[in-house]
């Protein structure tokens, strides 16, 4: 019998087709609610590239939705809760990212369910929503975390014990190592700039090396803090405000580290 399986997913994430693409290899059924929330704050841009990746996840999918989010903040919960509840039913409900998609999952009614936690959605979570992401990861069958260290952070905000580990894995072929030229030393950062991550450290250290060193430094992300690193930043640095997942394969791959 089949086994038919609910994801709900932001459209903006630079992991989540290659992660889909593996699930419909394994013979599961997906359906999937790929949210868009042109408010939201953009780390990866959503160009042709990803369209295309979506499209080639939606040719794998028993079926694939669109949610445009017409509202902000903890109003667009009640949006995504309804897609669920309008969906067919399935075995298993599968939120890839936690935060406001669990407590949609959690609202919704469906069940049971399950929730993929990456960093901000255990970091970075507000007073306000850091209660009720509580109750939602608690009432999840399983919680899975990106390492341990998110894990052992969960388990301590939920008091549950049992959150399982799965690192999100790297494509070693497209993600290949090459040899670049012994100079300038490229560095590059695919961080979005948030508080938690703390790039403008780096943009401040950037500033005290001497002036004679042969370095250039590339951001790859947007966020909320990008104008105010952008300030004092020295000659060398590149903010690039978010690029495609199509292009960060080239990216990394001219950097030294």
């Amino acid at each position: 019998m089949d086994f038919h399986l609910r994801v709900l997913v932001g459209a903006r994430s630079p992991w989540a087709p290659a992660a889909l693409g593996a699930m419909a290899k394994t013979g599961v059924m997906l359906h999937v609610v790929c949210v868009e929330n042109p408010r939201g704050a953009s780390y990866t841009a959503l160009d042709e590239g990803m369209a295309q990746a979506w499209q080639r996840v939606e040719s794998q999918c028993a079926s694939f939705n669109w949610l445009h989010l017409k509202r902000k903040g903890y109003a667009s919960v009640l949006e995504c809760a309804a897609a669920l509840r309008r969906g067919p039913k399935v075995d298993h409900t599968l939120c890839l990212y936690g935060g406001l998609f669990a407590m949609a999952a959690m609202l919704s009614g469906v069940r049971p369910y399950s929730v993929y936690l990456v960093g901000s959605d255990v970091l970075t979570l507000s007073r306000l929503a850091r209660p009720l992401a509580r109750v939602a990861y608690c009432r999840a069958k399983h919680l899975v975390a990106n390492g341990p260290a998110l894990a052992e952070a969960a388990s301590a905000q939920t008091s549950r014990p049992g959150v399982h580990e799965l690192l999100l894995g790297v494509d070693t072929e497209r993600f290949a190592c090459q040899d670049p030229p012994p100079f300038p030393w490229h560095l590059v950062c695919a961080r979005g700039f948030l508080p938690v991550y703390q790039n403008e450290v780096i943009v401040q250290a950037l500033a005290m090396l001497p002036k004679d060193e042969d370095w250039r430094m590339t951001f790859l992300a947007g966020g909320p803090g990008l104008e105010a690193a952008k300030e004092g930043a020295p000659d060398g640095v590149t903010f690039l405000g978010g690029v495609p997942p199509g292009a960060m394969p080239g990216q990394l791959a001219s950097a030294h580290a």
